[in-house]
């Protein structure tokens, strides 16, 4: 039997935490939502933005594509290799969303993130078959001694005080950069973040502590005037008002037979708020782990939330963190197990970014834009426009498209929009709207879109419209009022 199914039983498909094994106390959250008994080694917002980073890493598939002319590339969904990308495992036990969950969760905590590869045969140049995660806190990169190896194979502690050597070839290294003390390891956030994380926990413990512990009364009663309570009265009238008034009879009307004041005493939850105590290791945990505090639902970040700021830092945490994990981590899989099926340079893994929902243009944006386009038809007829959206041609539409754009008869030269307006009019709303172009173009105030005709036949204006979008100079201005159909015949 192979060292990696001896590694692999088959009554035990992973590998399981262990007490045995002295792991740090950051790490253990390695294993995600569950784990461990101690429920103090998981922070509220450590664990929000691993749970933001690790449900959104999975969103593209991992795609085996061929490159084609032109650049371009076509999908290869019968490739041997893409059939192990979407079955990493021989029953279905995980899922590859589930192992890139956990993937970008151990990266993130751990620095490093490692997938065993099963093969069948041979069993360091065998067929690779299956994919499984292993957790970071049972294995490590070994150099041997006055060896030139940079990594000579790891150490894979499989059950407790069992440690198997596992080749380099049967382990896919997942690394978030490069930790500068060991270079053979990824560098782990979390471990930056110890005083930050800690900091966080002692403000919710200061509140637990000032809840439980601090004795001290909910009401206090004051003689006034000249009046004294022995001890006998007092006791009897602490008594008497926790057996009237406690539990579920609050409310009850108090009726004092002695003159004697009565005041609340203690904290009120205005005074329990933690609220600045919480808001600085937020901000730093937020920003050490590459989150927008507003995307992990932190209130560092809801105090200013709007629907329009949140999609705008959803495609940036999409843009500035995630797209670059996706290529660093593609990158790896290309030099770590596509060699294992082919040596083909053309044929690469890289995960799919063509649904993934904050790269794509917003569709309002989109159709304005299109619509803008269209106007003018020397730029883009209106089958080109559909196709850009997925719709197919309407033949009709094409020999339309090709002619002259024409004025309808109704907005003549000689009339305008009502029929009974003369030519100088349009001419007089031209020369406006040149003007306020030339005084604005490429400035902030320059919205062409603002322009509302009203001597101007619709056809015309449109085409000024959409042609002043793209200005971006006087020169610009100048052309497009002299040619407004930019020399169409």
């Amino acid at each position: 039997m192979s060292l990696i199914k001896q590694l692999l039983p088959t009554n035990l498909k992973f590998t399981p935490a262990s007490s045995e094994v002295n792991w740090e106390r950051v790490e253990t959250l390695v294993h995600g939502p569950g784990a461990g008994d101690d429920s103090r080694t998981v922070n509220s917002a450590v664990f929000a933005c691993l749970t933001v980073i690790a449900t959104s890493y999975p969103e593209p598939p991992l795609t085996v594509f061929r490159k084609v002319e032109d650049d371009q590339q076509e999908k290869m969904p019968d490739h041997p290799l893409q059939e192990l990308l979407d079955f990493p495992t021989p029953e279905g036990e995980l899922s590859m969303d589930e192992i890139l969950f956990w993937t970008a969760w151990a990266k993130h905590v751990d620095g490093n993130a490692y997938w065993l590869k099963v093969r069948s045969g041979d069993a360091e140049i065998g067929n690779v078959v299956q994919l499984w995660p292993v957790s970071p806190t049972v294995i490590k990169p070994v150099t041997r001694r006055n060896s030139n190896d940079w990594i000579s194979y790891y150490d894979y502690q499989y059950a407790p005080g069992k440690i198997a050597q596992v080749p380099i070839g049967n382990i896919i290294h997942f690394r978030l950069g490069l930790d500068d003390r060991d270079m053979r390891k990824g560098l782990a956030p979390l471990k930056s973040l110890v005083r930050q994380i800690s900091t966080d926990e002692e403000a919710d413990k200061f509140v637990a502590t000032l809840l439980s512990n601090y004795a001290v009364p909910g009401l206090v009663v004051t003689p006034t005037g000249s009046n004294n309570i022995s001890k006998d009265d007092a006791d009897m009238m602490t008594e008497k008002l926790s057996r009237k008034f406690g539990s579920d009879n609050r409310g009850n009307i108090a009726v004092i037979s002695k003159e004697s004041k009565i005041e609340q005493f203690g904290f009120s939850p205005k005074d329990l708020d933690m609220t600045v105590l919480h808001r600085i290791p937020e901000e730093r945990i937020s920003a050490v782990m590459g989150v927008p505090a507003i995307i992990a639902g932190l209130g560092a970040g809801l105090e200013r939330s709007t629907y329009s700021n949140a999609s705008e830092m959803g495609e940036w945490f999409t843009e500035r963190k995630l797209v670059p994990q996706w290529r660093a981590d593609a990158s790896k899989l290309n030099v770590a197990l596509k060699p294992d099926f082919t040596d083909d340079r053309d044929i690469k893994i890289a995960f799919d970014l063509l649904n993934v929902r904050s790269l794509q243009e917003d569709m309002n944006k989109k159709y304005e834009r299109l619509q803008k386009a269209t106007a003018q038809k020397a730029f883009m007829t209106r089958n080109e426009a559909r196709s850009d959206i997925g719709l197919d041609p309407i033949d009709e539409w094409e020999e339309e498209d090709l002619l002259p754009p024409q004025i309808p008869p109704q907005f003549g030269n000689t009339q305008g929009r009502n029929g009974n307006q003369p030519e100088e009019e349009q001419e007089e709303e031209l020369r406006t709207w040149r003007r306020w172009a030339l005084n604005r173009v490429g400035k902030k105030s320059f919205v062409p879109a603002e322009l509302e005709a009203v001597h101007t036949p619709p056809a015309l204006a449109g085409a000024i419209i959409g042609a002043l979008e793209g200005a971006k100079s006087a020169d610009d201005v100048k052309q497009i009022f002299d040619d407004p159909w930019m020399g169409y015949p």
